[in-house]
Parts: structure tokens; sequence; C-alpha cells
């Protein structure tokens, strides 16, 4: 006729007095909420960043990212492009729809662009449903082997430029 509870060390305890049972909400429960908590807080990071890199490019100005000074600091120092050169304009571009142009600036910026697009969605699926296990699959195919073998080929795009790049300084 009621619930008793109670601690055993550091084990929380809930026995239903009728049925004489004990249901453990020791470390698993205290594992439950700490992931639950993480999820939140990476879900939380991703769709602000996410979110506040994505309205940025959607509202910058065109016109002043193709005519503006390069912001790339070892472009700057080194005169050659790294991987990430273009990135930003690349970012403008495809968020205004001129695909084209996105990629010119940078062969992975439209590819980098739809990953945050969907990991956005994702962030506001499993702060919405409480879903973990959402961001977790995702977070597995993002940083899977694949995904690993694009990063791959893109550092050797960014190579690439550097070598071409190089060339055409002398």
């Amino acid at each position: 006729n009621g619930v008793e509870d109670g601690f055993v060390g550091s084990e929380m305890w809930i026995r239903d007095r009728d049925s004489a049972g004990y249901f453990d909400f020791g470390e698993d429960a205290v594992s439950r909420t700490r992931d639950s908590i993480v999820s939140s807080l990476a879900s939380i990071g991703v769709g602000l960043g996410g979110a506040a890199i994505l309205g940025i490019a959607a509202f910058w100005s065109t016109s002043s990212v193709t005519s503006g000074p390069g912001t790339c600091i070892f472009r700057h120092l080194t005169g050659l492009p790294c991987p990430g050169c273009g990135l930003t304009r690349s970012f403008v571009m495809f968020a205004h729809g001129d695909v084209p142009s996105a990629f010119g600036y940078n062969l992975m910026g439209p590819v980098l662009f739809s990953v945050l697009v969907i990991s956005v969605i994702v962030a506001a699926w499993v702060l919405i449903t409480g879903r973990a296990q959402t961001l977790s699959r995702w977070g597995s195919i993002v940083f899977s082997k694949a995904a690993l073998v694009i990063v791959a080929i893109w550092l050797g795009y960014g190579v690439t430029r550097m070598v071409s790049a190089g060339v055409d300084l002398g």
C-alpha cells in the first residue's frame, strides 16, 4: 500500500511494500542522468553554434564577401591558401543559393555547410524529443571512417591548392 525509499551506502532503493520488489536507482540512474545532461549540453552547443554560423552566412552580404580582404592568418603569413581558405565565402554563397561559386571558393564548403545544417536539425530534435541516441548516432556518422576519408581528401585538396599557389608565386 505504498512505496518506501531510502539509501543503502551510496545506492538509492525503492521498495513497493506489497510486492517486496527492489528497484535499483543507484549508479545506473546517475549515469543515465549524467548522459542526459551531457547530451542536452552538447545539443545546445551544436544547435546554438551551428545556428549562429548559418545565420551569419545567410545575412552576410555576398558583395562584401567577394570584394573584401581575406581573413586567413595562414595565407597572410605564407601567401599560400590553407585547406580552410574560402570556407567563409563558400558558406555565404551557399546560404544565398549560389552553389557554383560556393564550390569555387572551397570544394568542401557546401559539404560542410550541409553537415552543419543536419547537425543543427539533429540537435534541435534531441532537445525537443529527449532522444539522446539520435545525437550519438549522428556523431558516429560524422566521426566515422568514411568521414575521416573525406577529411583526408579535403586535406589533400588543401595541399594541392598550396602547391598550385606556390607554383604561381614563383
